[in-house]
């Protein structure tokens, strides 16, 4: 049973670092760079981390919290095709359920203009503290392993809770949980790579996850500049000089929105990313917490459909079900806080094990998945709940490890420095 633990890349194994995308490159990082001159020098970079992690999550919560009453997925099952697709009355347009002209933000002080405002601004400002933080930390000389976790673990979390706002904002529900599944699952790949090779991959030279961040801050205003951009179709003309007059493909494509050709963009790229990450060690995916990624996108999902149906079958003025939905969070945005705690979750027992230089990862913190999965199958909320403790707990519980695992070592090391001393 030892091949369903990942072993620590051996002593003297090279390390490969990700490679960045063309726009990092040449543009991304030469700006951080810059500004990081400016930083003060009491600015601690751990707190630079924890800063923006709290504004990202912070800009996460007032989008899902304002999701108008009585959202549901639609269809109400998992999708891979894009959901303008697979509506069941194509006739009627496929409107995100956090567009300008349906969200209700949950502070009466704000508008959906100021609020989109507000949270891509507050996405920018994670963007800048996560690429400045460790050029922070190398600026003063303050690097640490508890830096280490801390910008790789808590940007799990972050991503698959700026993913779900995105499509709420963009492209729909449904097209959300297939892009946050495929998220996670290439980041527990990436890290479960870092942990047994050293080798690090996160997407490609035209995508990676530094235009993800930028994405998710400046995907905030798109709306408001063009506010039609979550129901516009292809035009019918290209897709008739593509296919030809009279093509059953014309009739099939014709619901189709301009968004969604941004949905496949994406879902390409992702699949070309977990190939990629895969075929550089394909015994990883018989590792125990990669397993667990797979099972945890499969319940989530299952789930998702038996609760669609049946909160389809309430009366349409039942907008708040008890164990569905909590305050202004419907069910929807339920699902995306426990997914996104919980495939966190198991995307940090790599990374812990990495920055805690473990012979092989604990898989303890799954015992806190399955119980996650047995409340989340009747009482939702009790499932987000726990999986929001779960994951903090085990937050707190690393840090606290890996600062006692560092002590230990700096201890080693000095005892072994005075016993060569004194050979001498």
């Amino acid at each position: 049973m030892q091949w369903l633990y990942s072993p620590i890349a051996p002593p003297g194994t090279p390390s490969v670092s990700a490679e960045p995308s063309i726009l990092a490159e040449h543009l991304y990082f030469p700006f951080y760079d810059y500004i990081v001159k400016f930083f003060p020098k009491w600015w601690i970079p751990n707190k630079v981390t924890i800063a923006g992690i709290l504004s990202t999550v912070a800009a996460s919560l007032l989008m899902l919290s304002s999701m108008p009453p009585g959202s549901k997925f639609q269809p109400g099952r998992a999708v891979v095709l894009p959901a303008s697709l697979v509506v069941e009355d194509p006739s009627v347009p496929c409107v995100p359920p956090l567009d300008p002209t349906q969200m209700q933000p949950v502070f009466s002080f704000l508008t959906p203009a100021s609020l989109l405002t507000l949270c891509g601004l507050l996405n920018l400002l994670y963007c800048v503290a996560d690429n400045t933080d460790g050029r922070l930390a190398r600026r003063d000389r303050k690097t640490s392993v508890i830096g280490e976790y801390l910008d790789h673990g808590l940007d799990c979390v972050t991503s698959l809770l700026s993913t779900s706002c995105a499509f709420a904002l963009l492209s729909s529900l449904t097209n959300m949980t297939t892009s946050v599944c495929l998220i996670a699952f290439v980041t527990v790949l990436s890290h479960t790579l870092h942990y047994e090779a050293n080798i690090f991959i996160w997407g490609n030279r035209i995508a990676t996850v530094d235009e993800a961040m930028i994405f998710f801050g400046v995907g905030m205003w798109i709306p408001l500049v063009f506010p039609s951009v979550g129901t516009a179709v292809v035009p019918v003309e290209y897709l008739t000089a593509i296919f030809g007059a009279g093509s059953h493909w014309v009739a099939y494509l014709r619901p189709l929105r301009l968004i969604d050709l941004v949905y496949i963009f994406y879902s390409l790229a992702q699949a070309q990313t977990i190939a990629s990450v895969a075929a550089r060690r394909l015994r990883m995916l018989c590792r125990i917490h990669v397993i667990f990624s797979v099972l945890n996108s499969v319940v989530f999902l299952a789930l998702m459909g038996e609760h669609t149906t049946f909160l389809e079958s309430l009366p349409e003025t039942q907008t708040s079900v008890f164990g569905y939905t909590l305050g202004p969070f419907t069910y929807p945005a339920v699902w995306a806080i426990a997914y996104a705690c919980t495939a966190s979750t198991i995307i940090h027992i790599p990374i812990m094990a990495k920055c805690a230089r473990l012979p092989q990862p604990d898989p303890l913190p799954l015992v806190g998945v399955m119980l996650v999965w047995c409340l989340f199958v009747s009482y939702p909320v009790a499932g987000v709940i726990a999986a929001a403790v779960v994951h903090v707990g085990q937050l707190l519980i690393n840090v606290q490890l890996i600062e006692y695992n560092a002590s230990l070592a700096k201890d080693s090391e000095a005892q072994s420095s005075l016993k060569a001393a004194s050979r001498k």
